[in-house]
């Protein structure tokens, strides 16, 4: 019968690799947000008076008008989030720079 080592955590190193994770999802949530919000810009108007109505319009009318939009507030809310994750392991793993 073989038995299991058990190996102590090393937190730095999972630290590393989550920060590593982290960042590449931003990444990837950026990506998403640019080409969302540049498809979201074709119709688009940013004016008082016709803001709510050409969402409405984007959601309804445009072809997965509705997707764009959702995965534009997705990526942007993500970004919030992971941003903040990302902070968090950047000081666990203490890869800040003391100046």
């Amino acid at each position: 019968m073989t038995s299991l080592r058990t190996t102590p955590l090393n937190i730095e190193f999972v630290a590393r690799r989550l920060s590593t994770i982290v960042a590449l999802v931003i990444l990837t949530l950026t990506l998403i947000a640019a080409v969302t919000g540049i498809l979201m810009a074709f119709y688009y108007q940013p004016m008082a008076i016709s803001a709510h109505t050409s969402l409405e319009f984007i959601d309804h009318e445009v072809n997965y008008g509705w997707l764009i939009r959702r995965l534009h507030d997705l990526a942007g809310n993500g970004l919030v989030a992971l941003g903040l994750v990302q902070i968090v392991t950047l000081f666990v793993g203490q890869r800040q720079r003391l100046s």
